[in-house]
């Protein structure tokens, strides 16, 4: 059995010492899930497969390119809010910037 010590420095948040339980040591995905409903931001997913799909993938590229994304996609508004909401949800983040990021970090994007 192995055993990790885990240091946390003054003022750490519980983000940030719980972040390498979470993806270093490899704790089970669903764990990273369980940290939110708890508040607890991980941090972004650890990079795997690409759980966007190819609209999503559409939306986030348009979004971060600062376009109107209803207009440039030829969608309807509440379409393109729930596509951003779903790429929101499956990257962990809180907001489209976020999303976009840690798609592009992921190597999603």
């Amino acid at each position: 059995m192995t055993t990790t010590h885990l240091t946390v420095q003054p003022n750490a948040s519980a983000a940030s010492a719980l972040r390498p339980l979470v993806f270093d040591l490899g704790v089970p995905l669903g764990s990273y899930y369980l940290l939110r409903k708890l508040g607890v931001d991980p941090g972004p997913r650890a990079a795997g497969p690409n759980p966007l799909t190819l609209r999503e993938r559409d939306v986030l590229s348009v979004a971060a390119d600062g376009a109107t994304i209803a207009q440039r996609l030829y969608l309807s508004e509440s379409t393109v809010r729930n596509y951003l909401s779903s790429a929101i949800g499956k990257t962990g983040s809180r907001n489209r910037i976020e999303a976009v990021q840690a798609a592009r970090a992921n190597g999603w994007l």
